[in-house]
């Protein structure tokens, strides 16, 4: 029976590292912020890893996976002999530093004409420890790799991941991190309620950091919630927006989100560069796209609301993208976390987050596509609607595409402006104050396919 007192036993004398890991049993970065809400993902991200051994964290830039990571890692930490190590990858562009990062972290060294890779799998083989990889998404393959190799050989180990995207290796169980919690967008928020819901009070948290006299008032409870409701409940863009409290109220913040990449934009001197605006955190995953990827979600980007499989072929393809080609290329959207992927019945329905919509539609203006898009796209442009267009017209379906309108300057009392499905988890459905424009609703057959779509090869997603 190993001692458990002695940490390098089993023929470990061969490395020269004992000095490194004793006595720490962790190298988690101590939060300097409070953790809100989250108790549910928590609970089930414990549950998850104790199920399995490989359990990635996925979502967009920007929704808390890196801090519900570590807020569960820090709680399993007495659950793990060995302990629990982060390796954060946002600093690297090296794939092959990968291994270094993590061998670095557990203070294992590189043996002369041994790969390091196998000396790391050497090192963790009789170990019972939790590795955190953090920020995956541009080096996924040489994560999926380092993963792959250490938990065929060290059936101690458990890895926790977060990235953008799926490792795709087998055994993976993918966990999609949800937006915060958001007030139902039907009924007015009351001060006292507003606390029910995470989106809301990591505003009010944060709105305090940088004004200890801020406080909720029946005259900006309102514009709270709605700020709120318009970022998506997602964690970064909420932060972003309450340090804004300096300098404007919650009601100018609200009324100003329709410029939310010049709105938020005043993260901290020492956050990584990426998560310093909302516009860099967008940036990062659309770098990371391949070229019809980028002109897809662009195209893409004139649907609010949600869309169908046969209404993202009808406007996403031509000038370069096939027709065919538009599903594997969805798929490949919904894997990065850009597009979200809803099974309705026989069919699926897709979306995008609001501040991933404006991001897209902005590349759009800005490369000068819009009159270069298919007619069925153009028709749903601004300017078609003014004309009185209504996009693909004369056709029947099941299925819609929703289309902005302008927006008043100023919001004020009443339902939410901007409500729609899928947003938080309010379960509240609204019409965005959009009207509908019909597309053909083809491909219902393809359900089966459809339920596949960013399916990985032995992935399970809860």
């Amino acid at each position: 029976m190993r001692d458990a007192t002695n940490p390098f036993q089993d023929g470990s004398e061969d490395y020269e590292q004992e000095a490194d890991l004793s006595p720490s049993t962790d190298n988690l970065p101590l939060a300097l912020t409070s953790f809100v809400g989250r108790e549910r993902e928590m609970a089930e991200v414990e549950k998850l890893l104790v199920e399995g051994r490989l359990l990635t964290l996925t979502g967009p830039g920007g929704s808390g996976k890196t801090r519900l990571a570590l807020a569960v890692a820090s709680g399993l930490s007495g659950r793990f002999e060995d302990g629990v190590w982060i390796a954060e990858l946002a600093p690297l562009s090296d794939p092959d530093l990968v291994p270094q990062a993590f061998a670095s972290v557990v203070g294992v060294r590189e043996s002369p004409g041994t790969p390091l890779v196998a000396t790391l799998a050497e090192y963790l083989e009789p170990r019972a420890m939790l590795l955190v990889l953090d920020n995956c998404e541009h080096l996924v393959e040489a994560c999926a790799s380092l993963a792959e190799t250490l938990l065929r050989r060290c059936p101690g180990l458990s890895i926790l991941a977060t990235s953008r995207e799926a490792l795709g290796i087998p055994g993976e169980t993918l966990f999609s991190v949800p937006p915060l919690s958001l007030p139902d967008p039907h009924r007015p928020p009351t001060v006292d309620g507003l606390p029910r819901y995470e989106a809301s009070r990591l505003f009010v948290e944060r709105a305090r950091a940088v004004r200890p006299d801020f406080s909720t008032t029946a005259d900006n409870a309102m514009s709270i919630a709605q700020i709120c409701y318009r970022l998506d409940g997602m964690p970064l863009a909420i932060e972003l927006a309450a340090a804004r409290v300096r300098v404007l109220s919650p009601v100018q913040i609200s009324a100003r989100l329709e410029e939310s990449f010049r709105l938020l934009s005043g993260g901290g001197r020492t956050m990584l560069p990426r998560h310093a605006t909302l516009r860099a955190t967008m940036d990062w995953s659309h770098d990371l796209l391949s070229g019809s990827e980028k002109t897809l979600l662009r195209r893409l980007s004139v649907f609010v609301g949600g869309f169908s499989l046969a209404a993202a072929e009808e406007v996403g393809s031509g000038e370069g993208i096939e027709e065919v080609e538009i599903l594997d290329l969805l798929g490949r959207l919904v894997d990065k976390s850009l597009i979200t992927f809803e099974e309705q019945g026989p069919g699926s329905r897709y979306g995008l987050l609001e501040t991933v919509r404006q991001y897209a539609h902005e590349k759009l203006a800005g490369a000068g596509e819009e009159e270069r898009l298919p007619p069925a796209a153009r028709g749903l442009l601004p300017a078609a609607r003014g004309g009185g267009g209504t996009g693909v017209e004369g056709r029947t379906s099941r299925d819609v595409a929703s289309v902005p309108r302008a927006r008043p300057r100023q919001l004020q009392g009443g339902p939410f402006v901007g409500s729609r499905k899928g947003r938080g988890r309010t379960g509240a459905a609204s019409g965005r104050g959009s009207r509908r424009v019909l597309v053909p609703e083809r491909a219902l057959e393809r359900g089966a396919a459809l339920a596949r779509v960013g399916a990985h090869r032995g992935v399970r997603r809860v």
